[in-house]
């Protein structure tokens, strides 16, 4: 992983079943902790009817839950969570990256295709922004009807 400063993860089933988030998001975020040299800004946006029961479709106990599991160090990572209904592919958007994970397959026998995108391709910038562009528009939303948690700086966004 190069360096970055910025992360957005767009995925509405990161939360979605308590026994996965160690292994989808816990390894996720020990990943960009490890490989980064500064604290950076990690926003995700996700769907409020996809998380466990267990979360009670508040982003403020899926935050407090990551707290006291020790996934991420907080003076490290500045951590944003968006509710969305929107349903998206989903994506990691680094500074210089986007990786694509796109649909869920219907089964498990069907892998999801991963696809890296570096922005010195100039058609990859281009997707990125249109994707990134939504997401705005869904913090804005988020932002006027409260439905957000944590930090929703990021410079991606801009």
């Amino acid at each position: 992983i190069l360096p970055f400063t910025d992360v957005v993860i767009r995925d509405d089933f990161l939360f979605k079943v308590m026994d996965e988030i160690e292994m989808k998001f816990g390894s996720i975020i020990k990943a960009l902790s490890e490989n980064s040299n500064q604290k950076f800004n990690l926003l995700i946006v996700t769907n409020r009817f996809k998380l466990a029961n267990e979360f009670h479709e508040k982003l403020e106990e899926v935050n407090d839950y990551l707290l006291s599991k020790n996934y991420f160090k907080p003076e490290k990572v500045k951590l944003g969570f968006i509710h969305t209904s929107k349903e998206h592919d989903r994506y990691i958007f680094f500074n210089y990256l986007k990786v694509d994970f796109g649909k869920i397959p219907d089964s498990s026998s069907n892998p999801t295709k991963v696809t890296f995108s570096p922005y010195t391709i100039s058609g990859n910038f281009k997707d990125s922004k249109i994707v990134l562009k939504d997401i705005e528009t869904i913090i804005n939303n988020a932002k006027d009807n409260n439905e957000f948690v944590g930090n929703l700086s990021n410079r991606l966004l801009n």
